[in-house]
């Protein structure tokens, strides 16, 4: 029994990090990075490729542009009868991506507003840590518990967090590996959103980490500061009607809503 009690007091001494496995220790090295094609010069999308030296490649696109030229919002579709590429088109929007969770019945899961019209309200679920917020005065990811601005027009919760206060969210799913879509922002003005090929959670949110000290033009390093899992998997779709050529991703999904990107009205 005493062998017992000193094995139990050793691991409850052990770091936390050392109890969560190697998963949030691995070390992803970017093989590549390119650029795609872009919207406009402050819309670029980018192609990046990762290893961590026992997995095979994992390929990112991600779209990064700036706040001051576009603008996030929501599409709802509750009979899921339009696709990614035709949801966005019929909003003139440029680019869009997949949005938040729903039930099999199609109703969301999560708050979701647009027009600042609420559609679905808040709920509290320990995946659902997140929102998308835009107001006429800019565009942030929150917290579910932090408090939503009173003149919100579009808000999307989703989760879990990736990322958060410039760092990898600890304890995240390290199992599961499936398409991962996400939208990311460093807090003052540049944002992204893209899709990763088949990881689990945990692994997107070290490869996020990674660019982190990765030089990409129009971008400054350490530029992530909070970053938001939307519905991956067979959800997962991105399009970006880029030049030369558009991008498409699983452009035929049909979800109960996405967000898309639009350009801002000239003043």
């Amino acid at each position: 029994m005493g062998f017992l009690l000193r094995i139990w007091l050793l691991l409850a001494l052990l770091p936390l990090s050392s109890l969560l496995g190697a998963t949030s220790e691995t070390t992803w090295t970017l093989l590549s990075n390119r650029e795609f094609g872009t919207i406009n010069p402050s819309a670029v999308l980018r192609s990046f490729s990762f290893k961590n030296g026992v997995e095979e490649d994992v390929e990112m696109n991600a779209l990064i542009f700036q706040e001051k030229d576009f603008s996030l919002l929501v599409m709802d579709y509750p009979l899921q009868n339009k696709s990614l590429l035709e949801a966005v088109r019929e909003a003139s929007c440029s680019a869009g991506v997949n949005g938040g969770y729903f039930q099999l019945s199609g109703t969301p899961l999560g708050l979701l507003m647009h027009h600042g019209t609420m559609i679905h309200p808040l709920q509290h679920a320990g995946i659902l840590s997140g929102l998308f917020v835009n107001t006429p005065h800019g565009m942030s990811l929150l917290r579910t518990g932090e408090p939503i601005p009173p003149d919100a027009t579009e808000v999307l919760q989703a989760g879990p967090f990736l990322f958060d206060h410039g760092h990898p969210v600890i304890g995240l799913e390290s199992t599961k590996k499936a398409y991962r879509t996400f939208l990311a922002t460093n807090g003052q003005g540049v944002w992204m959103m893209g899709v990763i090929s088949p990881v689990t959670l945990a692994e997107a949110a070290q490869i996020l980490f990674t660019l982190r000290s990765t030089p990409i033009p129009g971008l400054t390093t350490k530029f992530l500061t909070r970053a938001l899992n939307l519905d991956g998997g067979s959800s997962s779709g991105l399009w970006a009607d880029t030049k030369p050529i558009s991008f498409s991703f699983r452009t035929d999904v049909c979800v109960r809503d996405f967000l898309g990107l639009k350009v801002k009205k000239e003043h």
